[in-house]
């Protein structure tokens, strides 16, 4: 379980918080969820903090540090859907 948490860690927050087991980041196309390959050129910083502090699921993101979800957010700002 280590090896898996370092891993998340290294490849960035989507992939700590799970993001990725649910959601697209590098294309379009659904898997449980909505791509979020170009989240970042569709929503705003307030718009994308909004969406995580609303999301209900059972993900953990009602477990997070402000710091956490900042950065989550700022990761998210970045996908612009470019390749």
């Amino acid at each position: 379980a280590d090896a898996v948490a370092e891993t998340a860690a290294a490849e960035g927050p989507l992939a700590s918080f799970g993001c990725t087991r649910c959601h697209y980041t590098e294309r379009a196309g659904e898997l449980d969820g909505p791509s979020l390959h170009d989240v970042g050129a569709r929503l705003g910083r307030g718009e994308l903090l909004s969406a995580l502090v609303y999301h209900q699921g059972d993900d953990g993101l009602d477990q997070v540090t402000q710091a956490e979800l900042q950065s989550l957010v700022s990761a998210m700002t970045e996908l612009k859907g470019q390749g």
